[in-house]
């Protein structure tokens, strides 16, 4: 989770971050405590092998090997938008669900 664009997409600049095993096809976050009246963007990826970092392949495009969500469901080539994927918190309880792509 990145509140600003300056540390989008930058997990070790990360506003907050969580890691969590998958256990099914899918899985529930939450972040606690967080300001209202702040945008965010968020980053969700599928950590295979477990090394902390999305793996990429390179040809005939660099494309993520593992499955990489924004929040918005933003779909691009190359990095993903900060503009685009940015949601603000506007109460106690905000629901998101992000869509993984392999």
């Amino acid at each position: 989770m990145s509140k600003d664009e300056a540390s989008w997409p930058d997990a070790d600049q990360a506003f907050a971050r969580l890691v969590s095993p998958v256990v099914s096809d899918s899985a529930v976050f939450t972040f606690d405590p967080v300001p209202f009246d702040s945008s965010y963007a968020i980053q969700v990826f599928h950590d295979r092998n477990q090394d902390g970092k999305i793996d990429f392949r390179k040809l005939p495009f660099p494309k993520p090997k593992e499955g990489v969500g924004i929040s918005h469901n933003t779909c691009r080539m190359g990095p993903p938008d900060y503009r685009k994927a940015r949601v603000t918190v506007t109460g106690k309880t905000m629901t998101l669900r992000i869509e993984l792509r392999y």
